[in-house]
């Protein structure tokens, strides 16, 4: 296959501080041994609740946080603490096989492609000083 030029933009942690900024959202970047799952419908919950077993049951994961995300269920933001850290590469791995949004997921590949800091993050709602 010929390489080509392509006008293809692909989406930045800096252009994901700057919209968090701009709508008064917190960016929650991963801790080294956590994934961050994106669920964008109750199939893709379902998808994760069938399949979060196989990694439970490895002795892979010690916790796990599942919250709506900003927009409100069925839209869901889960976190998952592994028993080791991650490269970003694992991570994304991991978060597709869970059903983790696809198209998220394949940019994030392009962002690790590219030389980006932050491939994975959440833009979350502000949390209160109290949570």
């Amino acid at each position: 296959m010929e390489k080509t030029e392509s006008s293809f933009i692909a989406p930045n942690s800096e252009k994901a501080f700057e919209k968090a900024a701009e709508l008064g959202l917190d960016v929650v970047l991963p801790k080294a041994y956590e994934i961050q799952l994106d669920l964008d419908s109750n199939d893709a919950y379902i998808y994760y609740l069938t399949n979060i077993d196989i990694l439970l049951r490895a002795g892979l994961i010690c916790n796990i946080k599942d919250v709506p995300s900003k927009s409100g269920l069925p839209h869901r933001h889960i976190t998952i603490n592994f028993n080791r850290d991650l490269s970003n590469w694992e991570r994304i791995a991991y978060q597709a096989s869970l059903g983790s949004d696809r198209t998220r997921e394949l940019l994030s590949c392009i962002m690790i492609e590219q030389g980006d800091q932050y491939p994975t993050l959440f833009l979350e709602k502000k949390r209160s000083v109290d949570s």
